[in-house]
Protein backbone atom coordinates (compact mmCIF):
# COMPACT_ATOMS: atom_id res chain seq x y z
CA UNK A 1 0.00 0.00 0.00
CA UNK A 2 1.16 3.92 -0.58
CA UNK A 3 -0.43 6.05 1.53
CA UNK A 4 0.60 10.19 1.57
CA UNK A 5 0.70 11.70 5.00
CA UNK A 6 3.15 13.79 7.23
CA UNK A 7 6.04 10.98 6.19
CA UNK A 8 5.20 11.91 2.84
CA UNK A 9 5.19 15.90 3.08
CA UNK A 10 8.68 15.47 4.97
CA UNK A 11 9.89 13.17 2.46
CA UNK A 12 8.90 15.91 -0.59
CA UNK A 13 10.39 18.83 1.45
CA UNK A 14 13.80 17.34 1.23
CA UNK A 15 13.57 15.70 -2.04
CA UNK A 16 12.43 19.55 -3.50
CA UNK A 17 15.52 21.28 -3.94
CA UNK A 18 17.46 18.09 -5.70
CA UNK A 19 14.04 18.35 -8.14
CA UNK A 20 14.96 21.48 -8.98
CA UNK A 21 18.51 21.10 -8.94
CA UNK A 22 18.55 18.12 -11.48
CA UNK A 23 15.91 20.46 -13.75
CA UNK A 24 17.89 23.09 -13.51
CA UNK A 25 21.46 20.94 -14.44
CA UNK A 26 19.90 18.29 -17.13
CA UNK A 27 17.41 20.85 -19.31
CA UNK A 28 18.81 22.86 -21.86
CA UNK A 29 18.65 23.82 -25.36
CA UNK A 30 15.25 23.78 -27.44
CA UNK A 31 13.19 20.55 -27.35
CA UNK A 32 14.68 20.04 -23.79
CA UNK A 33 12.38 17.74 -21.19
CA UNK A 34 11.65 20.09 -18.59
CA UNK A 35 9.94 19.08 -15.32
CA UNK A 36 6.75 21.38 -14.65
CA UNK A 37 7.82 23.64 -11.41
CA UNK A 38 4.34 23.16 -10.07
CA UNK A 39 4.52 20.00 -8.96
CA UNK A 40 6.71 19.46 -5.82
CA UNK A 41 4.18 22.04 -4.15
CA UNK A 42 1.14 20.58 -5.31
CA UNK A 43 2.12 16.59 -4.49
CA UNK A 44 3.14 18.71 -1.03
CA UNK A 45 -0.57 19.88 -0.92
CA UNK A 46 0.94 23.09 -0.79
CA UNK A 47 -1.48 24.23 -3.99
CA UNK A 48 -2.98 27.97 -4.01
CA UNK A 49 -6.71 27.67 -5.80
CA UNK A 50 -9.91 30.17 -5.08
CA UNK A 51 -10.98 27.96 -2.48
CA UNK A 52 -7.75 28.38 -0.64
CA UNK A 53 -8.12 31.91 -0.63
CA UNK A 54 -9.25 33.40 2.81
CA UNK A 55 -9.74 36.73 3.94
CA UNK A 56 -11.43 38.60 6.67
CA UNK A 57 -15.38 39.01 6.72
CA UNK A 58 -15.84 36.89 3.13
CA UNK A 59 -19.21 35.21 2.40
CA UNK A 60 -20.09 32.76 0.27
CA UNK A 61 -22.86 33.17 -2.60
CA UNK A 62 -25.31 30.66 -3.90
CA UNK A 63 -27.44 31.16 -7.25
CA UNK A 64 -30.86 30.90 -7.50
CA UNK A 65 -31.35 29.05 -11.05
CA UNK A 66 -34.38 28.60 -13.60
CA UNK A 67 -35.71 25.56 -13.49
CA UNK A 68 -37.19 25.84 -17.06
CA UNK A 69 -35.43 25.84 -20.14
CA UNK A 70 -37.55 28.94 -21.97
CA UNK A 71 -40.24 31.26 -19.53
CA UNK A 72 -40.99 34.62 -18.64
CA UNK A 73 -40.03 36.12 -15.32
CA UNK A 74 -43.13 37.42 -14.38
CA UNK A 75 -42.48 38.25 -10.87
CA UNK A 76 -39.59 37.80 -8.37
CA UNK A 77 -40.29 37.24 -4.21
CA UNK A 78 -38.04 37.69 -1.53
CA UNK A 79 -38.92 37.58 1.83
CA UNK A 80 -38.56 40.90 3.69
CA UNK A 81 -35.91 40.32 6.05
CA UNK A 82 -33.78 39.38 3.45
CA UNK A 83 -33.15 42.81 2.52
CA UNK A 84 -29.20 43.45 1.86
CA UNK A 85 -28.70 39.37 1.13
CA UNK A 86 -30.29 38.76 -2.09
CA UNK A 87 -29.68 40.28 -5.29
CA UNK A 88 -31.49 40.25 -8.30
CA UNK A 89 -30.21 42.47 -11.41
CA UNK A 90 -32.27 45.02 -10.52
CA UNK A 91 -30.07 45.56 -6.91
CA UNK A 92 -27.24 45.72 -8.93
CA UNK A 93 -27.27 48.86 -10.89
CA UNK A 94 -23.55 48.56 -12.00
CA UNK A 95 -24.76 45.27 -14.12
CA UNK A 96 -24.65 45.56 -17.52
CA UNK A 97 -25.06 43.09 -19.95
CA UNK A 98 -22.69 40.52 -21.54
CA UNK A 99 -22.39 41.16 -24.82
CA UNK A 100 -20.03 39.78 -27.90
CA UNK A 101 -20.05 41.59 -31.53
CA UNK A 102 -17.95 39.63 -33.68
CA UNK A 103 -16.78 40.86 -36.95
CA UNK A 104 -18.42 38.25 -38.96
CA UNK A 105 -21.47 39.03 -41.65
CA UNK A 106 -24.78 38.15 -40.57
CA UNK A 107 -23.91 37.31 -36.85
CA UNK A 108 -27.39 38.41 -34.79
CA UNK A 109 -26.02 39.90 -31.42
CA UNK A 110 -27.82 39.26 -28.61
CA UNK A 111 -28.06 40.57 -24.74
CA UNK A 112 -27.09 38.43 -22.04
CA UNK A 113 -27.84 39.31 -18.50
CA UNK A 114 -25.76 37.83 -15.98
CA UNK A 115 -28.65 37.98 -13.49
CA UNK A 116 -32.01 36.97 -15.77
CA UNK A 117 -34.22 39.65 -15.80
CA UNK A 118 -37.84 39.43 -18.22
CA UNK A 119 -36.76 36.05 -19.61
CA UNK A 120 -34.63 32.07 -19.01
CA UNK A 121 -33.54 30.91 -21.71
CA UNK A 122 -31.54 27.54 -20.56
CA UNK A 123 -32.17 25.39 -17.72
CA UNK A 124 -29.56 26.54 -14.87
CA UNK A 125 -29.81 30.45 -16.17
CA UNK A 126 -28.60 32.52 -12.81
CA UNK A 127 -31.24 34.70 -11.44
CA UNK A 128 -30.58 35.51 -8.24
CA UNK A 129 -27.70 35.88 -6.04
CA UNK A 130 -27.66 34.92 -2.18
CA UNK A 131 -25.33 35.82 0.54
CA UNK A 132 -24.52 33.81 3.56
CA UNK A 133 -21.71 33.33 6.03
CA UNK A 134 -21.21 29.73 4.55
CA UNK A 135 -22.59 28.03 1.51
CA UNK A 136 -24.90 25.88 2.90
CA UNK A 137 -26.70 28.66 4.51
CA UNK A 138 -26.50 30.42 1.29
CA UNK A 139 -27.69 27.65 -0.08
CA UNK A 140 -31.01 27.53 2.17
CA UNK A 141 -31.87 31.18 1.77
CA UNK A 142 -31.91 30.58 -1.78
CA UNK A 143 -34.86 28.40 -1.30
CA UNK A 144 -36.80 31.13 0.16
CA UNK A 145 -36.67 33.04 -3.31
CA UNK A 146 -40.09 32.59 -5.13
CA UNK A 147 -40.10 33.04 -8.93
CA UNK A 148 -43.16 33.01 -10.63
CA UNK A 149 -42.18 31.88 -14.50
CA UNK A 150 -44.89 31.85 -17.52
CA UNK A 151 -43.20 28.78 -19.10
CA UNK A 152 -42.97 28.92 -22.80
CA UNK A 153 -42.32 26.10 -25.12
CA UNK A 154 -38.80 24.92 -25.46
CA UNK A 155 -36.66 24.62 -28.10
CA UNK A 156 -34.30 20.98 -27.52
CA UNK A 157 -34.34 20.06 -31.06
CA UNK A 158 -31.63 22.09 -33.37
CA UNK A 159 -33.58 20.53 -36.82
CA UNK A 160 -36.75 22.01 -35.30
CA UNK A 161 -35.58 24.99 -34.22
CA UNK A 162 -34.83 26.49 -37.66
CA UNK A 163 -38.83 25.60 -38.38
CA UNK A 164 -40.40 26.40 -35.05
CA UNK A 165 -41.30 30.18 -35.17
CA UNK A 166 -43.91 29.45 -31.74
CA UNK A 167 -40.57 28.95 -30.03
CA UNK A 168 -38.08 31.52 -31.03
CA UNK A 169 -35.56 32.05 -27.90
CA UNK A 170 -35.62 35.88 -29.12
CA UNK A 171 -38.69 37.02 -29.79
CA UNK A 172 -37.18 40.03 -32.25
CA UNK A 173 -35.66 37.28 -34.38
CA UNK A 174 -37.78 35.58 -37.10
CA UNK A 175 -36.18 32.64 -36.09
CA UNK A 176 -33.31 30.61 -33.78
CA UNK A 177 -30.92 30.75 -36.59
CA UNK A 178 -27.74 33.03 -35.39
CA UNK A 179 -25.23 33.11 -38.34
CA UNK A 180 -24.66 31.28 -41.14
CA UNK A 181 -21.77 30.62 -43.40
CA UNK A 182 -20.49 29.27 -46.18
CA UNK A 183 -16.75 28.77 -47.84
CA UNK A 184 -16.58 26.84 -51.40
CA UNK A 185 -14.17 26.37 -53.68
CA UNK A 186 -15.10 24.89 -56.99
CA UNK A 187 -18.74 23.40 -58.67
CA UNK A 188 -19.77 20.53 -56.07
CA UNK A 189 -22.94 20.99 -57.77
CA UNK A 190 -21.46 19.80 -60.97
CA UNK A 191 -19.54 17.07 -59.40
CA UNK A 192 -22.51 15.63 -58.00
CA UNK A 193 -24.35 15.41 -60.96
CA UNK A 194 -21.40 13.50 -62.63
CA UNK A 195 -19.88 11.01 -59.94
CA UNK A 196 -20.46 7.61 -60.43
CA UNK A 197 -20.18 6.78 -56.52
CA UNK A 198 -22.11 8.88 -54.08
CA UNK A 199 -21.40 7.81 -50.51
CA UNK A 200 -23.79 9.43 -47.64
CA UNK A 201 -23.72 9.22 -44.17
CA UNK A 202 -25.26 10.93 -41.03
CA UNK A 203 -23.46 11.50 -37.91
CA UNK A 204 -24.25 12.77 -34.58
CA UNK A 205 -21.60 13.63 -32.00
CA UNK A 206 -22.93 13.48 -28.10
CA UNK A 207 -23.14 16.52 -26.49
CA UNK A 208 -19.86 17.33 -23.29
CA UNK A 209 -19.00 18.96 -20.70
CA UNK A 210 -15.88 20.23 -19.45
CA UNK A 211 -15.91 18.45 -16.21
CA UNK A 212 -12.33 19.93 -15.29
CA UNK A 213 -11.09 18.86 -11.23
CA UNK A 214 -11.46 22.39 -10.22
CA UNK A 215 -14.66 23.54 -11.07
CA UNK A 216 -15.66 27.61 -12.04
CA UNK A 217 -15.04 29.87 -8.78
CA UNK A 218 -14.87 33.73 -8.24
CA UNK A 219 -13.64 35.55 -5.07
CA UNK A 220 -14.28 39.24 -5.54
CA UNK A 221 -13.53 42.44 -2.91
CA UNK A 222 -13.31 46.31 -3.36
CA UNK A 223 -10.08 46.92 -2.43
CA UNK A 224 -10.47 50.79 -1.18
CA UNK A 225 -6.87 52.07 -0.78
CA UNK A 226 -6.21 51.33 -4.61
CA UNK A 227 -9.33 51.74 -5.62
CA UNK A 228 -9.88 48.92 -7.65
CA UNK A 229 -11.76 45.74 -7.87
CA UNK A 230 -10.09 42.88 -6.87
CA UNK A 231 -11.15 39.50 -8.78
CA UNK A 232 -9.60 36.00 -7.86
CA UNK A 233 -10.96 33.94 -10.36
CA UNK A 234 -9.90 30.42 -12.03
CA UNK A 235 -9.78 31.38 -15.55
CA UNK A 236 -7.30 30.47 -18.46
CA UNK A 237 -7.61 34.20 -19.68
CA UNK A 238 -7.11 36.54 -16.83
CA UNK A 239 -6.55 39.65 -19.54
CA UNK A 240 -10.28 38.89 -21.15
CA UNK A 241 -12.27 38.59 -17.89
CA UNK A 242 -10.18 41.95 -16.88
CA UNK A 243 -11.74 43.35 -20.57
CA UNK A 244 -14.98 42.08 -20.19
CA UNK A 245 -15.46 43.26 -16.86
CA UNK A 246 -14.69 46.49 -17.54
CA UNK A 247 -17.21 46.69 -20.40
CA UNK A 248 -19.84 44.69 -17.99
CA UNK A 249 -19.35 46.68 -15.22
CA UNK A 250 -18.24 50.05 -16.54
CA UNK A 251 -15.05 50.60 -14.71
CA UNK A 252 -11.74 51.59 -16.42
CA UNK A 253 -10.04 48.08 -16.67
CA UNK A 254 -6.78 49.90 -14.61
CA UNK A 255 -9.21 49.79 -11.76
CA UNK A 256 -9.63 46.11 -12.02
CA UNK A 257 -6.91 43.63 -11.20
CA UNK A 258 -7.60 40.14 -11.83
CA UNK A 259 -5.93 37.23 -10.56
CA UNK A 260 -5.88 33.84 -11.85
CA UNK A 261 -4.52 31.64 -8.99
CA UNK A 262 -3.58 27.62 -9.42
CA UNK A 263 -6.25 26.64 -11.98
CA UNK A 264 -7.25 22.80 -11.69
CA UNK A 265 -8.35 22.24 -15.58
CA UNK A 266 -10.34 24.21 -17.76
CA UNK A 267 -10.13 22.56 -20.98
CA UNK A 268 -12.08 26.01 -22.40
CA UNK A 269 -14.54 25.90 -20.21
CA UNK A 270 -13.20 28.54 -18.39
CA UNK A 271 -11.75 30.85 -21.77
CA UNK A 272 -14.63 33.26 -21.52
CA UNK A 273 -16.39 35.55 -19.11
CA UNK A 274 -19.47 33.73 -17.12
CA UNK A 275 -22.39 35.62 -15.83
CA UNK A 276 -21.68 34.26 -12.47
CA UNK A 277 -18.17 36.27 -12.65
CA UNK A 278 -19.95 38.90 -13.87
CA UNK A 279 -22.56 38.75 -11.17
CA UNK A 280 -19.72 38.33 -8.57
CA UNK A 281 -18.54 41.48 -9.30
CA UNK A 282 -20.85 43.89 -9.38
CA UNK A 283 -22.03 42.38 -6.20
CA UNK A 284 -18.62 43.04 -4.72
CA UNK A 285 -19.04 46.75 -5.49
CA UNK A 286 -22.28 46.90 -3.55
CA UNK A 287 -21.41 45.37 -0.25
CA UNK A 288 -18.42 45.96 2.09
CA UNK A 289 -16.92 43.00 2.23
CA UNK A 290 -15.32 40.01 0.00
CA UNK A 291 -17.95 37.44 -1.92
CA UNK A 292 -17.01 34.04 -3.24
CA UNK A 293 -18.70 31.81 -5.20
CA UNK A 294 -17.07 28.28 -5.80
CA UNK A 295 -19.50 25.75 -8.38
CA UNK A 296 -20.13 22.73 -7.26
CA UNK A 297 -20.57 19.44 -9.46
CA UNK A 298 -24.36 20.02 -10.13
CA UNK A 299 -24.22 23.37 -11.21
CA UNK A 300 -21.13 22.80 -13.78
CA UNK A 301 -23.38 20.13 -15.32
CA UNK A 302 -26.38 22.25 -15.24
CA UNK A 303 -24.84 25.69 -16.34
CA UNK A 304 -21.28 25.61 -17.41
CA UNK A 305 -20.66 25.54 -21.35
CA UNK A 306 -21.43 23.37 -22.95
CA UNK A 307 -20.22 22.04 -26.67
CA UNK A 308 -20.60 19.87 -29.24
CA UNK A 309 -23.97 17.78 -30.52
CA UNK A 310 -23.25 18.30 -33.92
CA UNK A 311 -25.17 16.82 -36.62
CA UNK A 312 -23.68 16.14 -39.93
CA UNK A 313 -24.83 15.55 -42.86
CA UNK A 314 -21.88 13.60 -45.70
CA UNK A 315 -21.79 13.23 -49.24
CA UNK A 316 -18.37 12.00 -50.48
CA UNK A 317 -18.44 11.90 -54.42
CA UNK A 318 -16.01 9.53 -56.07
CA UNK A 319 -15.90 8.46 -60.38
CA UNK A 320 -15.90 4.42 -61.00
CA UNK A 321 -11.69 3.92 -60.02
CA UNK A 322 -12.46 5.06 -56.74
CA UNK A 323 -10.94 8.31 -57.05
CA UNK A 324 -12.31 10.94 -54.52
CA UNK A 325 -14.22 13.67 -56.53
CA UNK A 326 -15.41 15.85 -53.93
CA UNK A 327 -16.85 15.83 -50.29
CA UNK A 328 -20.37 17.91 -49.26
CA UNK A 329 -20.79 18.18 -45.09
CA UNK A 330 -23.47 20.24 -43.73
CA UNK A 331 -23.11 21.03 -40.19
CA UNK A 332 -25.91 21.86 -37.36
CA UNK A 333 -24.36 22.61 -34.25
CA UNK A 334 -27.03 23.16 -31.23
CA UNK A 335 -25.29 26.59 -29.52
CA UNK A 336 -26.19 28.70 -26.68
CA UNK A 337 -29.19 30.63 -26.10
CA UNK A 338 -27.59 33.53 -25.36
CA UNK A 339 -24.76 34.41 -28.74
CA UNK A 340 -23.32 36.67 -26.69
CA UNK A 341 -21.11 34.24 -24.79
CA UNK A 342 -18.53 33.66 -27.12
CA UNK A 343 -17.63 35.14 -30.57
CA UNK A 344 -16.93 31.67 -31.39
CA UNK A 345 -20.34 30.35 -31.40
CA UNK A 346 -21.50 30.94 -35.01
CA UNK A 347 -22.91 29.37 -38.09
CA UNK A 348 -20.36 28.63 -40.74
CA UNK A 349 -20.07 27.09 -44.08
CA UNK A 350 -16.37 25.87 -44.94
CA UNK A 351 -15.30 24.58 -48.32
CA UNK A 352 -11.37 24.18 -48.67
CA UNK A 353 -10.18 22.58 -51.73
CA UNK A 354 -9.37 18.76 -51.43
CA UNK A 355 -7.92 17.86 -55.01
CA UNK A 356 -7.25 19.29 -58.57
CA UNK A 357 -7.62 16.79 -61.69
CA UNK A 358 -4.44 17.10 -63.48
CA UNK A 359 -6.34 16.96 -66.68
CA UNK A 360 -7.82 20.59 -66.04
CA UNK A 361 -11.51 18.89 -65.47
CA UNK A 362 -13.81 20.35 -62.54
CA UNK A 363 -11.91 20.50 -59.19
CA UNK A 364 -12.97 18.41 -56.36
CA UNK A 365 -14.19 20.68 -53.08
CA UNK A 366 -14.84 19.61 -49.60
CA UNK A 367 -17.38 22.16 -48.97
CA UNK A 368 -18.75 22.40 -45.54
CA UNK A 369 -22.98 23.88 -44.72
CA UNK A 370 -23.21 24.34 -41.25
CA UNK A 371 -26.00 25.61 -40.07
CA UNK A 372 -26.37 26.87 -35.67
CA UNK A 373 -29.63 27.25 -33.99
CA UNK A 374 -29.84 27.78 -30.20
CA UNK A 375 -31.67 25.27 -28.00
CA UNK A 376 -29.75 25.01 -24.69
CA UNK A 377 -26.59 25.84 -23.34
CA UNK A 378 -23.01 25.03 -25.56
CA UNK A 379 -19.85 26.35 -26.82
CA UNK A 380 -17.67 26.57 -29.91
CA UNK A 381 -18.10 25.72 -33.51
CA UNK A 382 -16.95 22.89 -35.11
CA UNK A 383 -12.97 22.98 -36.56
CA UNK A 384 -12.88 21.77 -39.58
CA UNK A 385 -9.64 21.66 -42.07
CA UNK A 386 -8.73 19.95 -45.41
CA UNK A 387 -7.03 16.64 -43.90
CA UNK A 388 -6.47 14.41 -47.39
CA UNK A 389 -5.97 16.21 -50.23
CA UNK A 390 -4.03 14.86 -53.90
CA UNK A 391 -1.06 16.84 -55.53
CA UNK A 392 -1.72 18.15 -59.27
CA UNK A 393 -0.61 15.32 -60.98
CA UNK A 394 -2.71 12.72 -58.66
CA UNK A 395 0.06 10.79 -58.04
CA UNK A 396 1.02 12.09 -54.12
CA UNK A 397 -1.45 12.04 -51.35
CA UNK A 398 -0.49 13.62 -48.30
CA UNK A 399 -2.30 13.69 -45.09
CA UNK A 400 -2.23 17.27 -43.22
CA UNK A 401 -2.26 17.95 -39.47
CA UNK A 402 -1.63 20.61 -37.11
CA UNK A 403 1.60 19.79 -37.25
CA UNK A 404 1.94 20.24 -40.93
CA UNK A 405 3.38 16.83 -41.44
CA UNK A 406 3.72 15.29 -45.11
CA UNK A 407 3.80 11.65 -45.83
CA UNK A 408 4.25 10.77 -49.69
CA UNK A 409 3.09 7.33 -51.14
CA UNK A 410 3.38 7.47 -55.08
CA UNK A 411 3.69 3.83 -54.52
CA UNK A 412 0.16 2.96 -53.60
CA UNK A 413 -2.18 2.49 -56.61
CA UNK A 414 -5.18 5.74 -56.66
CA UNK A 415 -7.87 3.34 -56.49
CA UNK A 416 -6.38 2.10 -53.59
CA UNK A 417 -5.02 5.87 -52.33
CA UNK A 418 -9.08 6.85 -52.56
CA UNK A 419 -10.61 4.22 -50.69
CA UNK A 420 -7.86 4.87 -47.70
CA UNK A 421 -9.25 8.64 -47.84
CA UNK A 422 -12.77 7.53 -47.75
CA UNK A 423 -11.91 5.45 -44.74
CA UNK A 424 -10.34 8.33 -42.83
CA UNK A 425 -13.38 10.36 -43.47
CA UNK A 426 -16.10 8.15 -42.65
CA UNK A 427 -14.53 6.03 -39.46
Amino acid sequence: MFAIGPAFAVAMDQKDDRMTHAAANTASGVGASLLRKEDARHLRGRGQFVSDVQLPRMQDVAFVRSPHAHARIKGIAVAPNASGRIFTARDLPRLGEMRAVPQVPGFKVSGYPPLATQKVRYVGEAIAACIAPTRAEAEDLAKTVSVDFEVLPAVIDAAAALTDASSLVHENWSNNLFIERVFQDGDIDAVARTADVVVRRNYRMHRHVAVPLEGRAVLAYRDHRLDELVVYTSTQVPHIIRLGLSEVLGLDERRIRVIAPDVGGGFGSKARLSPEEAAIAALALEVDHPVRWVEDRGEHFLASTHTRDHHYRVAAYADKRGRLLGIDVELLSPETARSATSHRRRRRRFGTPATAAANGSAAAVRSFRATKAAPRNSCRTARSSCRWEFSRTGRVWRRRSPRSRTRSSASIPRRERAIVILRKIFS
